[in-house]
């Protein structure tokens, strides 16, 4: 598999071929992410389609040549906010966790799923972020803070204190 840098080069040397390759590895996962953000499947739509132009127009301005995951995923969240900021809406929690990918990490069955989706929807928009974007996405906990603007003892606490909630959650829930 060719290394996202060497794609990131390929695009920068006019390869049209190179920017299929990358846009078809990360648009599955933005669109989940987006999804997640925005509970709305036309919304996740929009803001991946988003995600995407603004890449393309900061390409030429990348420098940080091996971090594109995390640097695609930070334009994705300040896409997202800018959704709200100008359709004014409230994020009203998560749709199906199938649709965030839950299935693919190992949930499987469905009443798992439908209790951890309950279980998350019980927990800060904060602390659900940073869980979604370590459990559901992989980021390490140094990414999440970079990604989300915020310092890495705030990163780990809101994971902490929402990992926590959700072990309660689930902890009454199987009672």
């Amino acid at each position: 598999m060719v290394s996202d840098r060497k794609l990131v080069e390929r695009i920068r040397r006019g390869e049209l071929g190179a920017w299929d390759l990358l846009a078809e590895r990360y648009y599955d996962e933005v669109f989940r992410y987006c999804w997640y953000r925005t509970g709305n499947e036309a919304a996740a739509a929009d803001c991946t389609q988003e995600t995407f132009l603004h890449v393309i127009r900061g390409l030429a301005g990348y420098a940080d040549e091996n971090k594109f995951r995390a640097w695609l995923f930070r334009i994705a969240s300040n896409v997202c906010m800018d959704y709200f900021r100008k359709e004014r809406v409230v994020w009203v929690g998560d749709e199906a966790l199938e649709a965030h990918g839950a299935e693919d990490k190992g949930i499987g069955r469905v009443e798992d799923a439908c209790l951890v989706e309950k279980a998350l929807s019980e927990l800060t928009q904060l602390q659900r972020e940073v869980v979604v974007l370590k459990y559901y996405h992989g980021f390490k906990i140094r990414e999440i803070a970079r990604l989300l603007g915020i310092s890495l003892p705030a990163a780990k606490a809101r994971l902490k204190q929402g990992m926590d909630r959700l072990k309660a959650v689930m902890g009454r829930e199987d009672g």
